[in-house]
């Protein structure tokens, strides 16, 4: 099996000990809007966020900080983000997480870096986002940083010709981008590059993969919702085709979701996923009952980082909480370490690959 693994180390001190000062401090106050699409179609990564951010949160308290979450549901509908990061500044807020997908991301950028205040979105970067903003910071890796495994795989499996699905809008755009540069890397072919619309049916499936047969391309290379990811491979196993699926961690998003199992022919079809810390991984189970599912880690370390932000800045000040942000925060945290470069975009963030199967967060025995 080609598969490119990275080491990730076990995190052994965590949220208590980064906060070893906080329990002798008499007033540390962490009050926290958060803007998440609790229901739509980026439920489940809302949620996820949602898991890691409470995670973090009881542990803050236990180290006695006072900790005040306000959610805002703003149902996956980029307008409800806009009126609920506004109702949140209304009433004071200052300090946030979210929102949850890029459009919604690039609804709330312009609201965000026009108000006093530091945001921190835990499952976007600034390429599929709309940009960088005043006080805005993401903790997901840029999307450039998926060429390499990708074009490396793609060397690794002999693949010749490449044929690509991606969405409308800025995702698609950007992994339309991606997939060329690294099938080019690797010296493919490229048959095509097809765009859909979201939530494209059976028949669009199939018909799309009328072109693949006919283009005789032996790897798709896709991304999408969920639910797309789910079609096309169920698509290709109805047309009997043997042809390879590279996906992006949509893919684990359809595993997660159970839109996909190993009752479906799932032995070539591959995704692009994140480590998962196994600490993490331990504490989310205990809480949770459940494995974590993608930007679970990353809704955890938002909430730390904001922490140790106004640790370091107790006055409060926005434009020295975000220079703090930008300049000195580094900090071994659930995804990862945390360190973020001038345009508040995480530094580094590694990809890998691996079937699709086993990219899967499924829930852990109770």
């Amino acid at each position: 099996m080609f598969v490119r693994f990275v080491s990730l180390a076990l995190i052994s001190i965590f949220a208590l000990s980064l906060f070893s000062t906080a329990a002798s401090a008499e007033d540390k106050t962490l009050k926290v809007g958060l803007v998440l699409g609790l229901t739509g179609g980026a439920s489940q990564h809302a949620d996820a966020i949602r898991n890691g951010v409470e995670l973090a949160a009881t542990e803050l308290r236990a180290s006695g900080w006072t900790v005040e979450l306000t959610y805002e549901d703003d149902q996956t509908n980029a307008g409800k983000t806009v009126t609920a990061l506004r109702a949140l500044i209304a009433r004071g807020h200052k300090l946030f997480i979210g929102p949850t997908w890029s459009f919604q991301i690039h609804a709330a950028l312009p609201i965000l870096a026009a108000s006093d205040s530091i945001a921190i979105v835990p499952g976007g970067s600034a390429d599929i986002s709309g940009g960088s903003a005043k006080g805005v910071f993401y903790l997901s890796p840029k999307r450039d940083g998926q060429i390499l495994p990708i074009s490396e795989f793609l060397k690794q499996r002999n693949y010749r010709r490449a044929i690509i699905l991606y969405p409308l809008g800025d995702w698609g755009v950007i992994h339309n981008q991606v997939f060329r540069a690294a099938a080019g890397a690797a010296g493919l072919e490229i048959a095509g590059s097809h765009e859909y619309e979201y939530g494209m049916d059976a028949s669009g499936h199939k018909a799309f993969l009328a072109k693949v047969r006919a283009a005789k391309a032996d790897v798709i290379l896709m991304t999408g919702a969920p639910a797309d990811s789910a079609q096309l491979v169920r698509a290709r196993n109805d047309l009997k085709l043997d042809t390879a699926i590279l996906g992006t961690d949509t893919f684990l998003g359809a595993v997660n979701d159970g839109l996909l199992s190993s009752s479906d022919r799932m032995d070539n079809v591959f995704a692009l996923a994140l480590p998962v810390n196994p600490e993490f991984s331990k504490k989310h189970v205990e809480r949770y009952h459940a494995l974590p599912r993608q930007y679970a880690d990353r809704g955890y370390d938002a909430l730390l980082a904001l922490a140790r932000a106004i640790e370091h800045v107790p006055d409060g000040s926005i434009p020295r909480l975000d220079a703090y942000l930008r300049e000195e925060l580094s900090f071994a945290g659930a995804s990862g370490e945390v360190d973020l470069d001038d345009n508040r975009d995480l530094i580094g963030g590694d990809f890998i690959l691996q079937p699709a199967l086993a990219s899967g967060l499924a829930p852990a025995p109770r």
